[in-house]
């Protein structure tokens, strides 16, 4: 994509990961926030990508019977809740992601030069 719009933006959509629930063997809120760091890490440190936008903010109520909801009455996705008064652990890692300033993504825009697709 790089070599084709080598002057456009990238932008990752639709990331993040769902609270898993059903673990036993590690607090679910932390493993959310283990594998939103990862993510948020491999994103931010490529020099092609601009940015991220997070599927599912808050939590949600959806359909139980529906084949993806496994029986549950609200969506594992999202890092607060829906009325915004809870903050799920993996929301400090996003914070801490979305308020750094000269992050390795920011300098590596302002030192690319544009190139021509081959």
């Amino acid at each position: 994509m790089r070599q084709w719009y080598p002057d456009k933006p990238i932008v990752i959509t639709e990331c993040g990961h769902p609270l898993p629930l059903g673990v036993n063997w590690m607090n679910p809120e932390r493993l959310q926030a283990i594998i939103t760091r990862a993510e948020l890490e491999g994103i931010m440190s490529s020099p092609y990508l601009s940015g991220a936008t997070l599927w599912h903010f808050t939590r949600h109520t959806w359909p139980a019977d529906a084949f993806y909801a496994g029986g549950q009455s609200i969506s594992p996705y999202g890092y607060k809740s829906r009325d915004r008064k809870r903050s799920f652990e993996a929301m400090a890692v996003i914070e801490e992601f979305f308020k750094k300033k000269g992050s390795p993504l920011s300098q590596a825009q302002k030192e690319r030069k544009p190139s021509k697709p081959q």
